[in-house]
């Protein structure tokens, strides 16, 4: 990784068809894909995030915490809302003199096999690669070269594909319309297949430095083994900053790449901001622009669900905005993307049939390394869910149901419920 530089640049925009299938000017030098080929598995998660969210209670998984105090992977905050960069391996074999390419390289990933709806990242590359993994420089060796990608937001569990292309540049820094010979030199893999790990969650990053905690709602196995869908529903942290004064809106904290991609790559159509009338200053257009719906609905979380009238009421009315299909895909935030917004998504989880385990480690991922439930009393944890929810239905009433029940005291009906889960679970898949 030494030859790598950390400068990044993403094209938000998706790559035309067109621009992909344009003719070159010269016969591309072929590049030998290395890793990931043939469905190749891809881990999203970093390692410590996998061993985190495989243990299967809240009290173990404090205990690991305390156990490995002195881990500091384990206590970097950062590792545990992200996802690992993607690593790309190929091999130029028609050069024998050593590494001549320097970029920068073109990474095309998409869905689609002739990657017409590729995202391309532009990675950067030192002129000198230096030693091939940690081995001495053979110059008659073929060279094996090793790109990251970050910020790719790929789906779990999903088949995507992939090529690399480098053009070389002459002096001027041409593009390939200034038509110097040098800028006709062009290597290029061909297009290799690979899949990502089937383990939520899909965490989305973004350009803005104060934007955190982003990740897709989806990915997780539901009622009856359906997934629950990805691109349609994203949970996070509020866009702009919460008002100082209480009626002028905090700063937007988006870059302009990120409202781009928010609004034509993962096309959020509904910002539900679950922030208090303070907090939003009066907000009344959503920071991703006039042409999402903004709902401004101040909302309640943990006890105050039971205890609040105003904070059950917003519960249903929040929970109505995912039976409109009109609405999606849906950007639901309230401030830091913890407690208003975890709350609703537990109940959100509950509906969808999505397991008890994952539906505590969904919320509770926000807080890693700091375990909310680390010490007693403390007014933050899945205790106020369980004695909320436990007043619902009998000893027998599975802990999902007993949240159902709950949604429809509030007034949601069956027919509501219903199609929730009908827009957000994948259909069954026959045997």
């Amino acid at each position: 990784m030494g030859f790598l530089k950390t400068a990044f640049f993403t094209f938000a925009a998706l790559v035309a068809a067109s621009a992909l299938a344009a003719p070159m000017q010269g016969a591309a030098r072929p590049l030998e894909p290395v890793s990931p080929v043939g469905g190749e598995i891809v881990p999203l998660l970093p390692d410590v995030q996998k061993t985190v969210l495989s243990i299967p209670s809240l009290e173990e998984r404090i205990a690991y915490f305390k156990a490995n105090k002195d881990d500091k992977d384990l206590h970097c905050g950062t590792l545990h809302r992200s996802s690992r960069p993607l690593v790309f391996r190929f091999r130029d074999p028609g050069n024998k003199k050593g590494p001549s390419w320097n970029g920068p390289w073109k990474v095309f990933i998409g869905k689609k096999s002739d990657l017409s709806d590729a995202r391309v990242f532009v990675v950067w590359q030192d002129p000198s690669p230096g030693p091939n993994d940690g081995d001495a420089f053979d110059p008659k060796a073929v060279h094996e070269y090793r790109i990251e990608v970050e910020g790719a937001n790929l789906e779990v569990g999903a088949r995507y594909y992939w090529k690399i292309s480098c053009r070389r540049r002459c002096s001027m820094q041409c593009c390939p319309s200034h038509g110097c010979e040098r800028s006709k030199d062009i290597a290029e893999t061909p297009v290799s297949e690979f899949r990502t790990e089937d383990m939520a969650p899909r965490w989305i990053k973004l350009d803005g430095p104060k934007i955190f905690n982003v990740r897709d709602f989806g990915g997780r196995v539901g009622l009856g083994g359906r997934r629950v869908r990805q691109g349609m529903v994203y949970r996070g942290c509020t866009l702009n900053g919460d008002s100082q004064t209480g009626d002028i809106p905090g700063k937007i904290r988006l870059m302009p790449d990120d409202i781009v991609y928010m609004t034509d790559v993962l096309g959020i159509k509904t910002d539900l901001d679950l922030r208090t009338t303070g907090e939003t200053g009066g907000l009344v257009v959503s920071p991703l622009g006039k042409g999402v719906n903004y709902i401004h609905r101040s909302s309640q979380s943990y006890k105050w669900l039971f205890t609040d009238k105003d904070g059950g009421k917003a519960m249903a009315d929040n929970f109505r905005v995912f039976c409109d299909k009109a609405n999606y895909p849906i950007y639901f935030h309230c401030s830091g993307g913890a407690d208003r917004t975890g709350s609703l998504a537990w109940v959100l989880n509950a509906v969808l049939g999505v397991s008890r385990h994952e539906t505590e480690t969904d919320w509770e991922v926000t807080f890693y390394p700091d375990m909310p439930d680390a010490n007693p009393g403390d007014w933050r944890g899945e205790h106020h869910f369980d004695e909320g929810f436990g007043k619902y239905g009998d000893a027998d009433t599975p802990w999902n149901e007993r949240i159902v029940l709950y949604l429809k005291s509030l007034g949601i009906t069956e027919k509501e419920i219903e199609t929730v889960r009908a827009i957000l679970l994948e259909p069954a898949t026959t045997p």
